[in-house]
This record gives C-alpha cells, structure tokens and sequence, in this order.
C-alpha cells in the first residue's frame, strides 16, 4: 500500500462526492492506495452519498465515530492508515485528476519526508493561486524552511511519510481549532527531507458555511492553546536554528487570537485578556519574534496587561 488519504467527514453532503470521485480518477491501481473516511458524526446525507460510492470502490474504508472535531478525525485514520505515505484531505476539498503517480514517486526518488505542494483557492466560481514559498529541485529541511519562512502551512498541504509521523509521535491537538497551526510547525522541525512542488494539485474550497468561516469566540481561545502548545514545544526542544521562528508563530497565533474580538462578548474579552495578561511567557514571543509589528504590540501589553484587547483594538482602529 502506497499511500493513504485520509478524509474526515462532517456535513459536506454538497461536496463528498466531487471529493471521492477527485481521489479515484487517478493514475494508481486501487490496491496502491486507499481511501479512508472517517464519519465523525455527521448530521446531514454526507455517508450515504459515501457508502453508495463506497459499494463501487473497494478502496474506501469507512470508519465512524460520535462527534470528535477535525483532529480526532485524522487521528483516527492515522491510527489504522496502511500506507506508506499519509494525505489528509478535507471532505469538503478536491484534488486533481491523476496527480498521485507524480506525487509518490517524488517522495521515492527523492527519499522525502513530506513533500509540499501548490494550491488553488476556490471560492463562489473563482479560482486563485495561492502564494507559495518555493525551493525548486532542492530538499531542504524543515528547520530550514522555518527559519526562512515561518509559516503555518495547512496540513493538506503536505503528503508526509507515515513512519515520519510515527517515530516522533506527531498527532494532532483534539478538542480545538486551528489544528493545523499547532500540528504542522512541528512536524516541520523534524523533517530533514522537504521538497515542494509547483504543481498545482489540490483545491481548497471557501464556503461560507464552512467551520472556518464562521465567527465563534472559542477560536480566539484556541489560539491561545496553540501559542501555548508552541511555546512549551519550544522549552523541551532544541531551538537554536528555529528559536524566533517559534517566537514569531507563537506571536501570530496571539494575533490572530486578538482579532477574533469583534464579534466577542464583553465577558469573553475580559477573560481574553485575564488569560494573555497573565501568561507573561507569551507576551515575551513576541517581543523576540522576527516581526516588527508583534514586537511593538508584545512590549505594550508587558507594560498594560490589562488593557491588552483595548490597546489591540486601538492599534487596529477597531
């Protein structure tokens, strides 16, 4: 088994189907790869548009569960993926027609531990190319790219080799959003050998509806899990090459946090800024990080932690 691709569903009964029959027309025989789908306690027609097609293809396993959130999802399919390379796919996505032969024997030839590959944003009809960061022909460490580029690269993204993924124990934090913010810096930081591609081989699809599009105040607290999860990944590793690379991940995550506090209560903000007040270590990330902005807002909230969401709204014009 050469690869696995792993799909947590969770109402997309508008677009699973378009998503399986994209990961079928490919250029692999059926017992190269297999297709996981993972029901996390879908609520809408989702499975039996997936177990119609499921009946046709006996590549597609299908295995459910009670409401867990994206990253107990993937986790699962993970946990019981045969492949030795791991895609994880969002139900609500699609990738392009026979683009999976290319794929893996990149990862082969080139002995990679994850391979990045380019994007195309779609949205109401409309397609865009996403801005990439690129090393044509070159592998590169994880290390490295961060370093350069801290960047917090969606984990579809990337096709990593599983037992990459299992020798250091890489899962992903349940229970929040913005999984892939706490997952992938860290994956990064172990992989020696990273390679990108150009080709444009998977759409991601902006919908509205979509979990990351709506408002909620609990994404501006996981955020706050995030920068806090980064940051004690940075106590127990050995950040000599990647330090402020974290710094500034770590300070991003704070920002983004912040501003998720338009649509926050008055409460919700007040327990915002209890929590960044109080954890000072945070507030010190940003002042060491690579950006001038985060620098400049870290050492204003030191000096008013509890005045941190006012002073925020008031640097942003809010």
């Amino acid at each position: 088994m050469k690869l696995s691709i792993i799909i947590p569903v969770y109402n997309t009964e508008r677009y699973i189907e378009q998503c399986l029959h994209s990961c079928l027309e490919q250029d692999l025989s059926t017992d190269e790869y297999e297709i996981i789908v993972i029901n996390d306690g879908t609520r809408d027609d989702s499975m039996s548009i997936v177990e119609k097609i499921a009946n046709a293809n006996t590549n597609i396993r299908i295995i459910s569960q009670e409401n867990r959130g994206l990253s107990a999802a993937r986790n699962r399919g993970l946990s019981i993926a045969q492949g030795k390379y791991v895609w994880f796919v969002d139900s609500d996505d699609w990738i392009e027609k026979n683009c999976l032969r290319f794929l893996l024997e990149k990862m082969e030839q080139d002995k990679l531990e994850g391979l990045v590959h380019a994007g195309i944003r779609y949205a109401e009809g409309q397609t865009t190319v996403g801005a990439e960061v690129s090393y044509p022909n070159v592998v590169i460490s994880g290390k490295i790219l961060l370093s350069q580029h801290p960047i917090n690269c969606g984990a579809v993204k990337t096709i990593f080799k599983k037992d990459f993924l299992d020798q250091h124990n890489l899962r992903f934090l349940e229970g929040i959003y913005h999984e892939d913010h706490e997952f992938t810096p860290r994956a990064y930081y172990f992989i020696n050998r990273l390679e990108f591609t150009n080709n444009h081989v998977y759409y991601n699809r902006l919908t509205r509806g979509s979990i990351t599009q709506k408002p909620d105040p609990k994404k501006a607290f996981d955020l706050i899990v995030v920068a806090q999860s980064l940051y004690d990944f940075k106590q127990t590793h050995d950040m000599r090459a990647v330090g402020k690379a974290f710094d500034s991940l770590i300070a991003a995550a704070i920002n983004q946090s912040l501003s998720n506090n338009s649509y926050m209560s008055d409460d919700d903000r007040q327990q915002l800024n209890n929590q960044l007040g109080k954890n000072s270590r945070l507030l010190d990330s940003m002042i060491h990080s690579s950006r001038a902005l985060y620098r400049v807002e870290g050492l204003i909230f030191k000096l008013l932690p509890k005045r941190i969401v006012k002073t925020y709204n008031l640097i942003k014009g809010l």
